[in-house]
């Protein structure tokens, strides 16, 4: 009423989980949060929803999956990648079932700092999770291909924390092509045809090229997961060369742990401990977590003054007596240049 009195050329609407407000805007707007075993009752809600108020405008105004860090997998509960690609496939197939429904927005794109604070469907620092590959393949016109990274192809080993043992893997392609085939080592495991995501159940894990291959016409895509063999290095990059010599300017890092062959060990966990030689400050915590093998958290300040900012970053494991960390397991370095012409705006 008041909204209607302050501009009544304006529709009103509203968000909210229970019923209470139902029908006091012009627009009703559903925060619905479905999860476990509670997943199977979206479609009856919905059901009843629109049985109740045939005629009101409605919006999924949030919805969302379980807090789910980037790279868990592998396990029985309902917080695993797998999981949460699963839940908001259900999502979007129940809400595009029903054209009564107007639209709908995710909770959240990015995960954040508190709360539940891993329901994004990107990582703090924008690394995509596999739903963010799946909503790609529902609304992306480019022809894409992405293999879910449950299906990282290194199995198993007992230091990393997916510790699978079983013999077969589910494999799952997020795509838009007409149709997929899948190879392990060159060999076809089938095509799959029709709409995505793919599926090929209980695929026989053996140690080596696990490729996916899409075709959309005359366009093909490709997604390829490899064994990796022991850690060697951490392959360290920064998301800009160079930086404002200001005192406030950034850059972004991100570590890889790789193998001899630039292999991703897509599979590991443990401490990587950022530090910077000479000029330059690191921001972030020095110590992250290889989640699947990729840290993203590091963020190094340039100084007020022109100069080369060098950033290593070394892999290592505890030590079984103070617990602190222990570094030289692999390393990785990056030079940036702090310079004066840059503007801090320049890699926004």
């Amino acid at each position: 009423e008041i909204a209607k009195q302050e501009d009544p050329t304006r529709p009103t609407a509203i968000a909210e989980m229970p019923n209470a407000n139902f029908g006091c805007t012009d627009i009703d707007g559903r925060n619905q949060y479905f999860r476990g075993r509670s997943l199977y009752n979206l479609a009856p809600t919905l059901d009843a929803l629109e049985a109740g108020h045939p005629r009101l405008p409605t919006i999924i105004s949030e919805y969302g999956a379980p807090n789910t860090q980037r790279a868990n997998f592998g396990n029985a509960h309902d917080n695993t990648e797998e999981y949460i690609a699963f839940n908001h496939e259900q999502y979007v197939r129940e809400y595009e079932r029903r054209p009564w429904i107007a639209g709908y927005t995710i909770w959240t794109a990015f995960d954040y700092a508190r709360g539940n604070p891993h329901e994004g469907i990107m990582d703090e620092a924008r690394y995509p999770k596999d739903v963010y590959y799946f909503y790609q393949s529902q609304w992306s016109a480019e022809p894409m291909l992405k293999i879910r990274s449950s299906a990282h192809w290194n199995f198993p080993v007992n230091r990393y924390m997916d510790s699978r043992v079983d013999d077969t893997h589910d494999v799952i392609v997020d795509s838009n092509c007409d149709s997929v085939e899948l190879f392990v080592n060159g060999r076809s495991q089938g095509v799959k045809k029709g709409a995505g995501p793919f599926a090929w159940r209980q695929v026989a894990f053996v140690p080596g090229v696990l490729r996916a291959v899409g075709r959309r016409g005359s366009v093909i895509v490709e997604d390829v997961r490899e064994t990796a063999g022991d850690p060697a290095r951490v392959a360290l990059t920064a998301d800009v060369d160079e930086v404002a010599a200001d005192g406030a300017d950034v850059a972004f890092l991100t570590a890889r742990l790789v193998d001899a062959q630039d292999r991703l060990e897509a599979n590991s966990y443990g401490p990587v401990t950022f530090s910077v030689e000479g000029c330059g400050e690191l921001v972030s915590p020095p110590v992250q977590e290889f989640l699947g093998g990729i840290a993203t958290l590091g963020v190094v300040r340039a100084p007020a003054v022109p100069c080369k900012i060098r950033v290593t970053a070394a892999f290592g494991e505890r030590t079984a007596g103070d617990g602190k960390y222990q570094s030289g397991i692999a390393l990785g370095a990056v030079v940036i240049g702090a310079v004066t012409s840059k503007s801090s705006t320049d890699h926004e």
